[in-house]
């Protein structure tokens, strides 16, 4: 808009300068068109300074925004690295309880075993207890009736 608002400035300049080209020596409208397009090109320079300052500026915007971005990122990034770390260490220590437990499992099982072996042991010795009892008493039997 700027830039628009200066080459309307300068066309103006220019349509004065034609006019007066009649009016004036040459040695003067060359001095006035000098200085006019001085003036014309140094508020040009200023209006393109000021929108490559709008860039800039706007520009700066942007990479602050972008920084902010990638650091929010990089903070979600390291916070979801350390819950896979966590729930690794978890699943970890899972895995170890369930071989404990399967250990103890086994452990007892064996033990059953062995007990259950122990509880035939002594269910056959009493069982021979018992016959040798029913033997001893018909022997007794059969001798008192001797």
């Amino acid at each position: 808009a700027e830039l628009q608002r200066l080459k309307t400035e300068a066309a103006r300049k220019d349509h004065f300068i034609a006019m007066s080209k009649e009016h004036l020596p040459a040695e003067q409208q060359k001095s006035i068109a000098s200085e006019w397009d001085a003036s014309a090109q140094c508020k040009e320079m200023e209006a393109l300074s000021s929108e490559l300052d709008e860039l800039r500026s706007r520009n700066s915007e942007r990479q602050a925004s972008l920084k902010k971005a990638l650091e929010d990122s990089e903070a979600k990034v390291a916070a979801g690295h350390a819950n896979l770390r966590q729930a690794q260490d978890q699943v970890v220590a899972a895995r170890q309880r369930l071989e404990r437990q399967g250990t103890e499992l086994v452990a007892a099982r064996q033990q059953l075993q062995h007990q259950a072996a122990e509880l035939q042991r002594l269910k056959t010795e009493a069982a021979s207890g018992e016959q040798l009892a029913a033997m001893s008493e018909e022997h007794l039997k059969s001798q008192a009736a001797e």
